[in-house]
């Protein structure tokens, strides 16, 4: 795998159907699912916060079929500074390690980005250096809190996006408040490295919505079983369009 930022980088896979997931989770990680479900499902009420109504009330459903198959639910606050300022500090990291591999390319090449690529890299550039020992302990501890709350039995719930799909052609300025919401999402096993699986469980009007679960650091079999029992709820009802997405922290 083509490195970007080495200590981010992970590999992830797709399936369109959830029987093969677990199949290719079985040959890739060599997991299976587990005999029984997680012993608590974890509801991070922080990141439902940051997600529109439309997405709440989609996902309302999924996380009730969630809820059936795990014996005990628990609201949580993933992070007691909320979310958007643990991106942040995934913000000084991960685009300083991207630099870094990709700075000598860019030099030597001077190529044709996107605004929103060229912009990233041209930030990075300007990141004090003072804030990545700050930024790296934020990031040791935060693994250790989100550790500590899953512990060894039990999975976080999350909405994969904030929004549904937007629109295309949408202004710049717009698709970067888009990123910056998404953010205080995928920062979660992004900064962590915590396996995740994302499951097109809901419908927020006519348009696809995700329920994501975290699991603890190891093998991944309790999210494979939450693949397995909740796989036949996915959407749209047509099988060949749905998409469950898994990603192995590094």
């Amino acid at each position: 795998m083509l490195k970007q930022a080495p200590s981010f980088d992970t590999a992830g896979f797709m399936a369109d159907r959830a029987d093969v997931f677990t199949r290719v989770a079985a040959v890739l990680l060599g997991d299976k699912p587990s005999a029984a479900p997680p012993e608590r499902l974890l509801v991070g009420t922080d990141a439902f916060a940051i997600a529109d109504d439309v997405v709440r009330a989609g996902l309302s459903a999924a996380l009730a079929a969630a809820q059936a198959v795990i014996p005990r639910t628990e609201s949580v606050i993933i992070h007691p500074d909320g979310l958007a300022a643990a991106n942040e500090q995934h913000q000084v990291l991960q685009p300083t390690e991207a630099t870094e591999t990709f700075a000598d390319w860019l030099d030597t090449e001077n190529p044709r980005l996107s605004w929103e690529v060229a912009l990233g890299r041209a930030r990075a550039m300007f990141i004090d250096p003072a804030r990545i020992p700050p930024a790296q302990a934020f990031r040791a501890a935060f693994r250790i809190h989100v550790c500590a709350l899953l512990g060894d039995d039990s999975v976080l719930a999350i909405p994969t996006s904030p929004f549904p799909a937007p629109a295309q052609a949408q202004r710049r300025s717009t698709m970067w408040d888009f990123r910056v919401r998404l953010g205080g999402l995928t920062t979660i096993a992004g900064q962590t490295g915590f396996p995740q699986v994302n499951l097109p469980l809901g419908l927020a009007g006519r348009l696809p919505v995700g329920l994501s679960l975290i699991a603890p650091p190891g093998p991944e079999d309790l999210l494979l079983h939450m693949v397995e029992r909740l796989g036949h709820l996915a959407v749209p009802a047509r099988a060949n369009e749905c998409v469950f997405v898994a990603a192995k922290g590094p």
